[in-house]
């Protein structure tokens, strides 16, 4: 999903890992999250807590130009200004609890799959931003140009390669509290195998999916430090709020027990994600969509919270170019709302457009209304 958002702000001082002081609002100190213990809560308290959060899309999971040579070039290869902790500060300041961070990390992998440490550094320097702030952060195994799709066909390779990705990161983070979460896909699916109009495949594709999600937590729970009961994040299948709720989806065995599921709310698709003139709505709301968002909700807490398994909606909102603004703002408001008073937590979608990362200012200051009402 591709969506747009802007928003950022200023943290007092750079966190590194030995640090123990933070910034707030105000500019005193305060102990840091990061090195904080992790705390008798379960999952869904976590969640709770996580309040209403926003993604830094379009940024450290910028991927496909293979002239890339410098972490810098990774970052703003998309068109977005490169992160800082003015704009991370900005985004707290606001009232939001948690920040996702999308990574494409083979932009800077070997052929063996290391990961460059640089760009570890400068993913880990993010990540401290957001906790310097007081913040949730959430990392993860962003699109990264779909490789994760050839699972279908280059089965261990693939997964060799996902392996490695999450035995460095969960390494290299294992010492920081639970206000870090892991996520261990985006919106992976396995179309060649199954899409919804095929007659077959649907089971082998579902098991795919699973198979990597496990593979995720067996790596994670394994890598010790604090990642032995860190929480974590479970991509659905295709991390689609219908798809995910499909009894083919199954949740990885969890020894710790600390596992959320996440997805993508995308719908209608014609209003979300397609643009005028591309056949895309211009208009939302009637009684007809609420009434289908609340039954997507209610599937979802049916299927998952009311079992004990929390959700996070890790990105939502809609394409805002010509779309009548009155639906953009009402929109993001019911989609929060949904989700917020069934005990999840929504973190909305910005690719640059709702928060402007130059200016640090919110160009859509109604929609920010509407989500500090359920913050």
């Amino acid at each position: 999903m591709k969506l747009p958002s802007r928003i950022l702000s200023v943290c007092s001082a750079v966190l590194l890992l030995t640090s123990v002081v933070g910034c707030t609002a105000d500019g005193t100190e305060s102990e840091n999250v990061a090195q904080t213990d992790t705390r008798d809560m379960t999952t869904a308290e976590i969640v709770q807590e996580m309040g209403v959060g926003w993604n830094l899309g379009n940024t450290l999971e910028s991927c496909g130009n293979a002239s890339v040579y410098y972490v810098s070039e990774c970052e703003t290869f998309w068109g977005n200004p490169y992160t800082t902790e003015e704009m991370i500060r900005t985004i707290a300041d606001a009232g939001f609890q948690t920040v996702r961070i999308p990574v494409a990390w083979s932009n800077m992998m070997s052929s063996v799959y290391q990961i460059d440490q640089d760009y570890m550094s400068r993913v880990e320097e993010v990540v401290n931003y957001v906790l310097d702030c007081d913040m949730y952060a959430i990392i993860n195994v962003h699109w990264d140009n779909g490789w994760i799709a050839n699972a279908s066909t280059d089965h261990d390779k693939t997964l060799l390669k996902y392996t490695e990705i999450w035995t460095q990161v969960s390494a290299h983070f294992s010492g920081y509290s639970d206000y870090l979460l892991f996520e261990s896909l985006n919106e992976d699916r396995f179309t060649d195998i199954w899409n919804e109009k095929s007659s077959r495949g649907k089971e082998e594709a579902y098991a795919l999916l699973n198979e990597f999600n496990s593979k995720f937590v067996e790596i994670v729970r394994a890598s010790g430090g604090r990642n032995t009961t860190r929480h974590l994040i479970i991509s659905g299948y295709a991390a689609d709020a219908v798809y995910t709720c499909d009894p083919l989806f199954v949740l990885p065995e969890d020894p710790a027990g600390r596992s959320a599921v996440s997805i993508h709310y995308n719908y209608p698709v014609a209003y979300v994600d397609t643009a005028i003139g591309d056949g895309g709505a211009d208009k939302w709301g009637t009684d007809a969509e609420y009434k289908e968002l609340d039954e997507h909700f209610d599937r979802l807490k049916t299927t998952f919270s009311d079992k004990g398994v929390p959700v996070i909606l890790t990105e939502y909102g809609t394409v805002t170019l010509n779309k009548d603004p009155d639906s953009v703002v009402a929109y993001t408001s019911a989609v929060t709302k949904a989700a917020r008073t069934r005990g999840m937590c929504p973190i909305i979608w910005d690719n640059g457009t709702f928060f402007d990362r130059e200016s640090l200012s919110f160009t859509n200051p109604a929609v920010l209304t509407e989500l500090r009402k359920n913050m």
